[in-house]
């Protein structure tokens, strides 16, 4: 399945990277390597999230505290948040 990022989300991602990349470089090189395996993981098995708010699905990051939303439309994964699980919950959802 071909997945699109939202602008917002990428922006995250990129936030993200760039935060533990000031903290080391190995762990920034480590959630990236996980936030790949999970982009792995939905684009293999796309249903296999947790559906957690009407169409959304949420696919939780094992050692670092972020999950990826993510819908699926005709056959695309677009993901919505590299969401931070601290933050605000549902900070995202007006996304279009």
């Amino acid at each position: 399945m071909k997945v699109v990022f939202y602008e917002e989300a990428y922006e995250e991602l990129k936030y993200a990277i760039d935060f533990y990349n000031e903290i080391s470089l190995n762990l920034s090189e480590k959630f990236k390597k996980s936030i790949s395996d999970k982009i792995a993981q939905i684009r293999l098995f796309p249903y296999s999230c947790q559906k957690f708010f009407g169409d959304y699905r949420k696919c939780i990051l094992l050692k670092f505290p972020y999950a990826i939303i993510y819908k699926i439309e005709n056959g695309t994964i677009y993901i919505i948040a590299i969401a931070n699980t601290n933050k605000k919950p549902f900070y995202w959802k007006d996304r279009k």
